[in-house]
């Protein structure tokens, strides 16, 4: 047969599963010699009784979607052929018109039209993504068009599209469209009769099998919540223990195995056997007809090994090696899952996932070498030299190599911040579409602390937080995170919109702590949904900073906040949605205030120095953190200062640095009523700066270090006025300093209080 086959030049593979039998599928080239149509085809049984009129698949009256098209006329055709599912649906003409209603309304999917006047689809589709304030951000875009060439498909791919449809579109085109790309939770499937004497046979139940699935290991880190939503089949790692097997995830989490460590107790991680990879192959292919299996790197595990040589016993599993771990692993599986809903064949998903793993960015910092030790990752030497100066030791994971990505002394968030500038280094663009934080057991204090750090250093539209699996665990350690992305390229994925389907749906809560303090942490993401806060903490001794609170989401917060009224200088629709809630953006804010001070001497003082490296970083930071908070004219006045000095273009940064720095200085005043209130201290008055400056030049003179230390502590128990902030803050430093003749000369320049 297989001779046979390959004699008409075509292929055969067969489709195993034990107990069941076995599907085998022939493909041979044919040659179309009349293009003349012959009817209505249908290999299912011919006594299914068929309507004259179309009745929907499903039902789905809290679905809301878009349609974009330049022709009035195909906009009545397109919506009626969806009415029956009772949808909600809005119409536009344009791309202009259809962005309007995008930063107004939140749709679950959006059709658009490729050619249109003034805005094509394309570019439409561009704007979409890098709406500030849009709510349709992350939504499935489906273009329409009457070109179906290959060419044209790849465009469509490049573009960032989440699928194509040929016109003119069907409505079960349209549907089965949908049906891929809404939450199924929002999707009412209908019962299709049949006639009382039709029999399923054999070819019914291969035809609804799904075209591919994507699978993994749980070693892929991603959060239980996106696993479920999205049904990618996860077969588990093995944990053993002296007190048996586990399964990760299933019989033991990372909490736990913790748990279990820290009590002197060894655990080892280890993948599946090749048996039970067969199993789990065996059963997933039941419901499709091609399985795709993404595994960790091979410098950690055999996982690639066992399952390759499982796979063998298969004409239709490909294992493809991610060549990274944790999150990253999870990253090509969600770009595997995107490039399986654009419909795209086998063969081109493969390709390109074997291009795309190269872009993968996967390091990991520890906090202590004491579980690399006992795992035997590093030395016992080298654990005691690095015990003894404190050090933390990073793990980068690229090209299926694990090596030393750096090695930090000092205090924990010392150590963190650095790993952080290594990880976004400032030559490196990362698509901005996702970020993973993944974690062992770290407080959520400092979970909050890390994600404002990297907003600080690269702009990301999703933070997703997720604890590592227990597997992962057992290998670094507590107090072990990792950041995780990938590069830009000239092709968009859009698994941010996986994310916060998620994220929209289900409220995950993180909880720091043990058991026994009834605290305990749950898997999930943070994404946009959720974000954290920062509290004081004067009695941690291992951090340097203050650690965060949590706040609430945005779906619970309250409305009419009192003190969001009153801020009218930010757009509290882009800072809402990047915070996460009310609260958190009160804490992100403060955060913005208190450092302005601080970020603005230091660009001040790279702009007088001519250090344009410098000044582009930072301002670079000033672009993140002023978008952050919705200080959208700031974030893009920075951004272009920071084009001009990545391109060198020094002319325009002198000629706009000290507006853009006016601007910034002036958010000092905007938000001090806010501030100040809050902080229940007095604001100095005129003549109260007139008598401490008064002072301090008088102590000055005289060199008395006591006077001066004790001005300084007066001074404190006020808020010092807004116009006077940036110049206290240089009389203070040089006070710090004991710097009298500094603290003379500053003071003498300031001509008067006002």
């Amino acid at each position: 047969m297989k001779q046979l086959v390959e004699l008409m030049d075509g292929n055969i593979t067969v489709n195993s599963v034990y107990g069941e039998g076995s599907v085998f599928t022939v493909t041979i080239k044919q040659v179309v010699s009349d293009h003349s149509r012959i009817g209505e085809l249908n290999i299912h049984n011919q006594q299914i009784v068929r309507r004259s009129v179309h009745e929907s698949s499903f039902l789905a009256p809290e679905v809301r979607i878009l349609i974009v098209d330049d022709n009035e006329m195909n906009l009545e055709v397109e919506s009626r052929l969806l009415e029956d599912t009772d949808m909600a649906i809005d119409k536009a003409l344009s791309g202009k018109e259809a962005l309007e209603k995008c930063i107004q309304v939140h749709y679950d999917a959006i059709f658009m039209d490729h050619l249109m006047p003034g805005m094509d689809g394309i570019e439409c589709l561009k704007h979409l993504r890098e709406q500030e304030g849009g709510l349709n951000r992350n939504t499935p875009v489906i273009i329409l068009t009457a070109n179906a060439g290959s060419e044209n498909r790849e465009l469509y791919n490049q573009a960032g599209f989440d699928g194509y449809l040929v016109k003119p579109v069907s409505s079960e085109s349209m549907e089965e469209t949908l049906i891929r790309h809404i939450s199924s939770e929002k999707i009412i499937l209908r019962s299709v009769l049949m006639g009382a004497d039709e029999e399923i046979n054999t070819s019914d139940k291969y035809l609804e099998k799904l075209p591919v699935i994507v699978t993994a290991s749980s070693m892929c880190d991603l959060p239980e919540s996106v696993i479920k939503k999205l049904n990618i089949p996860i077969i588990p790692f093995w944990i053993r223990t002296e007190k048996g097997e586990f399964k990760d995830g299933f019989h033991m989490d990372a909490y736990e195995l913790i748990r279990h460590m820290n009590s002197g107790k060894d655990a080892v991680s280890a993948p599946p056997d090749e048996e039970e990879y067969t199993r789990f192959f065996a059963e997933t292919l039941k419901k499709t007809h091609h399985l795709i299996h993404i595994t960790i790197t091979t410098s950690m595990s055999k996982e690639y090994q066992i399952a390759g040589e499982a796979a063998k016993a298969f004409d239709n599993v490909t294992v493809i090696n991610s060549e990274c771990l944790s999150s990253a692993t999870g990253i090509l599986v969600l770009i595997a899952y995107k490039l399986v809903q654009q419909g795209l064949p086998v063969e081109e998903i493969v390709s390109e996932l074997e291009v795309i793993k190269h872009r993968l960015k996967c390091s990991f910092i520890i906090d202590s070498t004491d579980y690399m030790a006992q795992r035997g990752l590093i030395s016992q030497r080298l654990h005691r030299i690095a015990s003894a100066l404190n050090l933390h030791p990073a793990l980068r994971i690229q090209d299926d190599k694990t090596r030393i990505g750096g090695i930090w002394s000092g205090r924990t968030r010392r150590a963190y911040r650095k790993y952080i500038a290594s990880a976004l280094p400032p030559d490196t663009i990362p698509d901005s579409d996702v970020v993973f934080i993944t974690y062992v057991d770290v407080p959520a204090d400092t979970l909050a602390w890390i994600e404002e750090e990297i907003r600080k250093t690269a702009y990301f539209e999703n933070v997703v937080f997720t604890q590592a699996s227990a597997a992962i665990s057992s290998n670094c350690g507590p107090g072990t995170f990792g950041i995780l992305y990938f590069l830009k390229s000239n092709k968009s994925y859009n698994i941010g919109s996986l994310i916060n389907t998620v994220a929209a749906e289900e409220e995950e809560i993180y909880e720091a702590g043990n058991e026994e303090d009834n605290a305990g942490e749950a898997d999930g993401s943070y994404a946009e949904a959720e974000s954290y806060g920062e509290a004081v903490s004067d009695a941690e001794d291992v951090y340097d900073e203050e650690p965060a609170e949590t706040g609430e989401t945005v779906e619970d917060a309250p409305s009419g906040e009192p003190w969001l009224k009153e801020i009218n200088c930010i757009d509290q629709a882009a800072a809402l949605k990047n915070s996460g809630s009310t609260e958190a953006l009160k804490t992100v804010l403060k955060i913005f205030y208190d450092s302005i001070e601080e970020r603005h001497a230091e660009l001040e003082n790279y702009y007088a120095s001519e250090d344009w490296e410098n000044y582009t970083i930072r301002i670079h930071a000033l672009k993140s953190s002023a978008r952050l908070v919705g200080a959208l004219e700031l974030g893009d006045q920075a951004e272009r200062l920071e084009n001009a000095g990545k391109e060198n273009d020094i002319p325009y940064i002198r000629e706009n640095h000290e507006k853009a720095m006016e601007d910034y200085m002036g958010f000092r005043e905007k938000l001090t009523p806010l501030f100040a209130e809050e902080s229940g201290k007095p604001l100095a008055d005129q003549y109260l700066m007139e008598s401490i400056y008064q002072g301090l030049l008088e102590a000055a003179d005289a060199m008395d270090c006591d006077m001066v230390e004790g001005i300084m502590r007066e001074i404190a128990e006020y808020e010092i006025p807004a116009d006077e902030k940036e110049r206290f803050a240089r009389v203070r430093e040089k006070a710090d300093m004991l710097d009298y003749e500094g603290i003379k000369e500053v003071i003498g320049n300031i001509k008067e209080v006002t």
